[in-house]
């Protein structure tokens, strides 16, 4: 029997329930000459690359028997290495381990909960593993030591937990903000002098420039499609509005691209420009309501007062 055939029916009958073997894995199996029944896991592949980790890094590993506390650059957590190995990756437990073991203070740190807190950590914030030596440095100003005794001594359960959060405390001093803050908002004053200045830098380049030499300049700087809403818009409103603060101060910029559209009859826009002259704050809905006003009107109707 095939050993693939041999294993689908030994899952079927429970005989090997136990083994941690999916499909992928027994093809590579029977692909490597395997023997029927043997149980192939990774998990000897990453004990053999966290031994291969510590070696490079000069960590010595020793079962957990002989192992004693304090001594630099020794380790027992292979196991827990490993396991590490499985789920994140090398590269990941790579980093780990050299900003603990970087800083000779740090060295003797080596144990599960510590380097599972500095895993953590990197998994948690990756704008500062992302610093590169910077972050790996910045361990040098933080004692593990320390963060491990203040973190049991305040009883926080799981221990990992309470050392990964005073890490990031420390880090957040060090190097900033894991998650810089936003920038603040633009202004509407702020929005409707960048919409103008595209409307006037577009309508300068279509006056110099042939349509299909306009198209592709507009695509090839502002990446944007020359049909493009914003496009029109900005060019309309430009057009009519950009030497004209008195307007384009008491208006926002929707209210603006409306009543600059061509959807506005003259008409209606120079009641609302003599309205907005006047100190009244006009808005897109103004605009929409007196297009609305002006198209439903008789001809022998007066046209109406626009409200406030």
């Amino acid at each position: 029997m095939r050993c693939e055939a041999a294993l689908q029916v030994s899952f079927r009958d429970g005989a090997m329930g136990r083994a941690n073997v999916d499909r992928g894995t027994t093809r590579r199996m029977y692909a490597r000459g395997a023997p029927c029944g043997f149980r192939y896991s990774t998990r000897g592949d990453n004990m053999r690359d966290a031994l291969k980790l510590f070696e490079k890094l000069e960590i010595k590993y020793v079962p957990c028997s002989e192992i004693r506390r304090g001594v630099p650059m020794l380790t027992c957590s292979a196991k827990f290495v490993s396991n590490l190995i499985e789920k994140h990756g090398l590269p990941h437990v790579t980093v780990t381990l050299r900003a603990i073991v970087e800083r000779e203070g740090n060295a003797a740190e080596l144990i599960s909960d510590v380097i599972g807190a500095v895993s953590d950590v990197i998994l948690s914030h990756p704008r500062w593993p992302k610093l590169g030596l910077q972050f790996i440095e910045a361990f040098d100003r933080i004692s593990l030591s320390e963060v491990r005794k203040t973190a049991k001594a305040a009883n926080v359960q799981p221990l990992r937990v309470g050392v990964a959060t005073l890490i990031a405390i420390e880090l957040s001093k060090i190097l900033g903000p894991s998650r810089p803050a936003k920038p603040p908002a633009k202004s509407k004053a702020e929005i409707m002098q960048g919409k103008l200045a595209l409307g006037s830098a577009l309508l300068k380049l279509k006056a110099e420039e042939k349509p299909a030499r306009f198209a592709a300049l507009v695509f090839e700087r502002l990446k944007l499609n020359s049909q493009a809403t914003i496009v029109y818009r900005a060019m309309t409103a430009a057009k009519l509005y950009a030497d004209r603060p008195e307007i384009t101060g008491l208006i926002s910029w929707e209210g603006l691209a409306a009543l600059a559209a061509p959807a506005t009859p003259p008409a209606v826009r120079r009641k609302l420009e003599a309205a907005i002259l006047t100190g009244q704050r006009v808005r897109l809905s103004h605009v929409r309501r007196a297009r609305l006003a002006h198209a439903q009107r008789q001809p022998d109707q007066p046209a109406t007062r626009m409200a406030a």
